[in-house]
């Protein structure tokens, strides 16, 4: 691929908005998650006969447990990217992203590629296949 065919790239990103977009998109989730097995739990409850009540005995564990796992994914975190320093890997302050247009003209000029080197490729074995019955 020459440069004239890779497409221009639009959009600039910081690391804070790519950051807050992550923090977005997993508190998002992380409720999302949360509604749905508080509602399902409620009614597991409910139909054993344990009073709601019982759930609120619980919440200092799982406080607990919500502020190890958050530690622990901190401590990943700074691992890989000290990881990531040691390795010699830069990153830059700002991010050249795709816009969605030239994502998908990029994705299509990849898809060609791959197309045509399968079709050499699956050309070249028949060529052999019909060399070795000669």
């Amino acid at each position: 691929m020459t440069e004239s065919e890779t497409p221009k790239l639009g959009n600039k990103v910081t690391p804070f908005e790519t950051g807050l977009l992550g923090a977005a998109v997993l508190a998002a989730g992380a409720f999302a998650s949360g509604a749905a097995h508080y509602t399902s739990t409620a009614k597991k409850l409910t139909e054993e006969g344990i009073p709601a009540s019982a759930r609120l005995r619980a919440l200092p564990l799982a406080a607990r447990a919500l502020g190890v796992s958050t530690v622990l994914c901190a401590a990943m975190g700074g691992a890989a990217l000290a990881a990531w320093h040691f390795a010699g890997l830069e990153s830059r302050p700002v991010a050249d992203v795709a816009t969605f247009r030239d994502a998908v003209a990029l994705a299509k000029q990849q898809r060609d590629i791959v197309r045509r080197e399968l079709r050499s490729s699956l050309f070249v074995e028949e060529k052999e296949e019909v060399e070795e019955k000669q």
